[in-house]
């Protein structure tokens, strides 16, 4: 499943093709071995209120979201063989190579989903619903 990341007040693109991980092995495998990011590619995984960057090749920011879509903390360079604290309150994070998204905490972000597979047409994961546009 994939979807585009907004602003919420401007409506501006920050991610053009981001990957949606909410199964346990989405999730598990996350950015590991992949040598980098297409430029505006992220991923977005759901739950998750902290990340490490284990086996991974690259630095990333990271970007806590609530359940409505409110960036709680961004991380910012999260180098190679890293963790994160847990934030308080996060619903999903959102990877994305380091210094490719200018978003600070309290900005208000959502998802518009494109290329859902046929089964859940129409019917995005409970666990990102929040982050719909309403």
């Amino acid at each position: 499943m994939q979807a585009r990341l907004h602003d919420r007040n401007t409506g501006k693109v920050l991610v053009e093709h981001l990957q949606i991980a909410t199964t346990f092995s989405e999730r598990f495998w996350g950015l590991q071995f992949r040598r980098e990011l297409p430029p505006r590619a992220g991923l977005l995984i759901a739950p998750c209120n902290s990340i490490h960057s284990c086996w991974m090749r690259f630095s990333i920011d990271a970007v806590f979201l609530s359940p409505d879509g409110t960036v709680l903390a961004v991380k910012s360079n999260v180098r190679p063989w890293r963790a994160t604290y847990p934030v308080w309150g996060a619903a999903c994070v959102v990877e994305v190579s380091s210094g490719t998204v200018a978003t600070r905490s309290g900005d208000r972000l959502y998802l518009s989903l494109y290329d859902l597979p046929a089964a859940s047409r129409g019917k995005p994961p409970s666990l990102i619903a929040g982050l719909l546009k309403a």
